[in-house]
């Protein structure tokens, strides 16, 4: 997705005419992705795959388009909580979760014993830096684990892959470890949206980040536009916005 915006302009424009930056509520119709988590019962277990598989984009797990944790095996090996493609998990003997699923997680987001994280996909995505974490930097990673604090990176992306915003070329494209680069990038743009200059850090869910070239992903905060998901939206209407959403911009509007 290319997205032309001159923000200094558009932060100009408003300056000059005093003119405030309002958000119209207009929604999307979300009836396609209440179909989608109609699969899942009211334990955020998937209960009804119709033969679908997960797939996977920037190396996380998705079930159409919706962000998944899976667990896989018997015994000890299905404590391990998976959410990358790895060896580990067995896609044929699966059990796939919502983020909110009280079977796994606490309300806080901190994981129910037995579970802990796959080691593998936290290599695979370098949340946290794991990879290159002292041995006792990575016990504490996995002991701090908390999936809220993870779907607050991943939810950008998971929007996106539902509003259909990219092409199936850019999401090919993605590396594996985004993960990694949705946590670092966002965190050196210091969570403000270039355009309305609103602070998302109260809200970080609503915050995107999109590569200028989207044949170049890096590591390097320059490379993308950060974007809050309602100025994103004035890109592209697809862009599926919720209630709570509008609420937290006009609170914290420039």
């Amino acid at each position: 997705m290319k997205i032309d915006i001159k923000f200094n302009s558009l932060q100009n424009a408003l300056n000059e005419s005093g003119a405030t930056l309002r958000f119209r509520k207009i929604l999307k119709s979300n009836s396609s992705l209440d179909k989608i988590l109609k699969n899942f019962n009211n334990e955020g277990k998937l209960e009804n795959i119709n033969n679908s598989s997960p797939h996977f984009a920037g190396g996380l797990m998705f079930f159409n388009n919706i962000f998944v944790i899976g667990t896989s095996g018997t015994g000890k090996q299905n404590n391990y909580l998976h959410f990358t493609n790895c060896e580990s998990f067995n896609i044929a003997d699966n059990n796939l979760y919502l983020t909110s699923s009280e079977e796994l997680f606490k309300d806080s987001g901190d994981l129910k014993k037995p579970f802990e994280p796959c080691t593998e996909c936290l290599t695979n995505t370098n949340w946290n830096n794991y990879v290159n974490a002292d041995d006792w930097a990575k016990r504490l990673i996995i002991r701090q684990f908390n999936v809220l604090h993870l779907f607050d990176h991943i939810f950008s992306l998971q929007r996106e892959l539902i509003s259909k915003i990219h092409s199936s070329n850019t999401i090919e494209k993605l590396p594996k470890n985004f993960l990694r680069t949705l946590e670092s990038v966002k965190a050196k743009k210091n969570w403000n949206c270039e355009a309305c200059k609103i602070d998302t850090s109260g809200l970080k869910k609503i915050f995107h980040i999109l590569a200028k070239n989207e044949n170049q992903f890096s590591d390097n905060a320059d490379d993308y536009y950060g974007l809050c998901a309602l100025c994103l939206k004035k890109a592209n209407n697809y862009v599926i916005i919720f209630p709570e959403e509008y609420d937290y911009a006009e609170k914290n509007k420039k």
